[in-house]
């Protein structure tokens, strides 16, 4: 069943191809980073906020044979207990449908609060960060576009050629800060919770017989709001106010060595922007992959 459905062509062969060999093996280096800014009203004071995540380094490793994979990865950082942050990643790719979807605990949070013109500092282990970002894709040209070819190799694109796309976001989660740490900043909480839906387009392109370059970006809009802030004891809405964007971009660069190797550079990036009358948030998630490839 696995050899039959790995061999079944659904595609044109013109545009796309399966490589040679049936197991590739995977050796990657992954970083990623989170920022948060936030610009409002808490307790009757304007205040502005910028918090960034230690970024993340991870080696995986990967074996895949006919579309079937397991593999592994190691964070240096948490090993050697210097950074107790993790982060759950799944990734699936087929020519029709794709899925990103990242879960993050971070407790490296710093940066900066300010307020009537002081600046405190928060450093890490301060605040708490929870966050769900899944991203759904429909690719509407499978036919001929592959992302699999950018972003997992299990097959080759031939010819240059895009697709539209049409997609759909949610990003959930929670910020928490305890407020006994430093005096002047209250309790605070905020959750968040959104889907979004909206269309966009992808393109690959093919630099002779080596180089395979790719690029999509999928704006998304809020359709469903459910976000929350709490400052002491007090809770309150954060209200929806059109526009407040989901937008999803990825990024690929495959050079290939020979038949049997290659080297491949790719990355998600996830920002979104919720705004209401007086505040707005901001969120900049990334990740980017170098790997190296072989396949038998």
């Amino acid at each position: 069943m696995l050899t039959s459905k790995y061999n079944k062509v659904n595609y044109d062969t013109n545009y796309i191809s399966r490589p040679q060999g049936t197991l590739t093996l995977r050796a990657t280096i992954n970083e990623s980073g989170n920022t948060i800014r936030y610009k409002g009203v808490i307790n009757n004071l304007r205040v502005r906020t910028r918090l960034s995540t230690d970024n993340a380094t991870t080696v995986s490793f990967e074996a895949n044979y006919k579309g079937l994979s397991a593999g592994f990865s190691l964070n240096p950082k948490r090993l050697s207990g210097k950074n107790k942050d993790n982060e759950m990643q799944l990734n699936i790719y087929t020519n029709s449908f794709s899925l990103d979807a990242k879960y993050q605990m971070a407790k490296t949070l710093s940066g900066e609060f300010k307020s009537s013109g002081n600046t405190l500092s928060l450093n890490r282990g301060m605040t708490d960060l929870k966050m769900l970002n899944l991203t759904g894709y429909y690719v509407f040209n499978s036919k001929r576009f592959s992302y699999s070819a950018a972003f997992t190799q299990a097959y080759l694109q031939k010819r240059s050629v895009g697709s539209w796309l049409a997609g759909i976001s949610y990003q959930g989660g929670r910020l928490k800060y305890p407020g006994n740490i430093v005096k002047e900043i209250p309790q605070l909480k905020l959750s968040v919770a959104n889907i979004a839906v909206g269309a966009g387009y992808a393109y690959n392109f093919v630099i002779g017989e080596r180089w395979l370059l790719q690029a999509s970006t999928l704006p998304t809009i809020v359709v469903y709001n459910h976000n929350n802030m709490s400052v002491g004891t007090e809770k309150r809405k954060v209200g929806y106010h059109f526009p407040e964007l989901i937008f999803n971009g990825r990024i690929a660069a495959v050079f290939n060595i020979n038949q049997n190797q290659f080297i491949a550079m790719t990355g998600n990036f996830t920002n979104s922007l919720y705004h209401s009358n007086n505040s707005y948030l901001m969120n900049n998630n990334w990740i980017m992959h170098l790997s190296y490839g072989i396949r038998l």
